[in-house]
């Protein structure tokens, strides 16, 4: 399974039950949901797809269904906006 990881320049903290983020050459930001927050900490430390998808499910008693759609997005979003190394 392919590991989906936040480039390590990076920087985010957690505000307020989510995360708020910029990238190394400071030129883009990103602010996130709840859910984001999850999905966030989780590639922080480096996560599979489906790793990701169930990390919704548990938190959030989605269906699998609902979570990957959320996943997908997410994760498109972020890479579209060079937070994921490569």
């Amino acid at each position: 399974m392919t590991q989906l990881r936040l480039r390590s320049d990076v920087t985010w903290r957690e505000a307020d039950n989510e995360v708020l983020a910029v990238d190394g050459g400071f030129k883009n930001y990103a602010s996130t949901n709840a859910s984001g927050r999850v999905l966030w900490k989780a590639l922080a430390g480096g996560a599979s797809r489906d790793d990701l998808v169930q990390a919704l499910v548990s938190e959030f008693g989605i269906t699998v269904g609902r979570a990957s759609q959320d996943v997908d997005g997410f994760v498109g979003d972020l890479a579209a906006n060079g937070f994921l190394d490569a």
